[in-house]
């Protein structure tokens, strides 16, 4: 993946910017090694864009107030590119965008949310805007759910997709799927984007798991931090509890000395000492987990595609 932005001077109208993106996308297309490449106003992630819509038929709950909806810009090889299909419908094509054929995608978050009953391809929405010019998208397919913002969210976004010739973005991600380890690939991928403009500065070149290594660092170190307090807690609490038991034990010799004088065996003494332990162990259990378990709202905010009360975890 990497990023660049176009400079408003140099490329100051909608098809200027076009025609950097496909002259680009052709370059990086016929590299060798390269599968398929897209572009993206954001990448999986990495944010969206937020944006006012109104479905057609829909009237709104509140009239004075627009819906808000996240969105990403893509072009036609973007999920082809994540390696993801679609289960409903179609991507698009390079004449989707153009004047009088203005599609969108949603993800089926967005189609279930609007659409729950009957088919959703064919639906129309309109971004919305002060003047109501916007014209209507016709909704081409369904996406599968790809998280694009909070990651520590169970349920992922409501979230469309506009093509790039529909409204094209100064500033967009660069998506290639390659059969060659991808950082090898890194000087080539500089050298097309300035064979088209000397000038155009490229930001972020590498591989999309090490820019998803990066933003997931925080729990990362945080993890492995609260996992070595965990380690030191449980070393101490078992430590603590063999001395308590051995030091009960050792109170009761005399007592097993008795015992054994009566005839008690070995698994009979062994029989009285587990009992007593197993007790204590019972009432740990009961306190232990009870308290967990009360405490468990408190981490709902932290937790990924797990609920708080995970018997496994527990």
């Amino acid at each position: 993946v990497m990023r660049y932005l176009l400079a408003d001077a140099k490329y100051p109208t909608a098809d200027a910017k076009i025609r950097f993106h496909d002259r680009l996308l052709a370059g990086l297309q016929s590299l060798p090694g390269v599968e398929s490449v897209a572009l993206a106003s954001n990448l999986p992630l990495q944010g969206s864009y937020g944006w006012k819509y109104e479905i057609e038929g829909e009237a709104p709950k509140e009239p004075n107030r627009r819906k808000s909806v996240s969105g990403v810009v893509i072009t036609p090889e973007y999920f082809r590119t994540c390696g993801v299909t679609l289960p409903r419908g179609r991507a698009f094509t390079l004449s989707d965008g153009l004047a009088g054929n203005e599609v969108v995608i949603v993800n089926e978050a967005f189609a279930k949310a609007h659409w729950l009953h009957g088919d959703v391809i064919g639906k129309r929405l309109r971004l919305s805007s002060d003047d109501g010019k916007e014209p209507w998208l016709t909704v081409v397919g369904v996406a599968p759910q790809i998280r694009q913002n909070d990651p520590t969210r169970l349920e992922g976004d409501e979230l469309i997709y506009t093509p790039v010739r529909q409204d094209p973005p100064r500033s967009l991600a660069v998506m290639a799927r390659t059969k060659v380890p991808p950082t090898s690939l890194a000087a080539a991928f500089r050298k097309e984007v300035q064979k088209i403009d000397q000038d155009e500065p490229v930001d972020g070149l590498q591989s999309l798991d090490e820019r998803l290594a990066e933003q997931r660092w925080p729990f990362r170190v945080f993890g492995t931090l609260f996992a070595i307090f965990g380690l030191f807690a449980l070393t101490l609490a078992s430590i603590g509890i063999y001395a308590v038991m051995a030091y009960s034990v050792g109170q009761r010799t005399q007592e097993i000395g008795v015992r054994i004088a009566m005839g008690a065996s070995r698994a009979n003494v062994f029989r009285l000492v587990f009992a007593f332990g197993l007790r204590r162990l019972a009432i740990g259990l009961v306190l232990g987990l009870g308290a967990a378990m009360a405490g468990t709202s408190v981490l709902r905010g932290l937790l990924v595609q797990i609920t708080p009360t995970d018997p496994l975890t527990f």
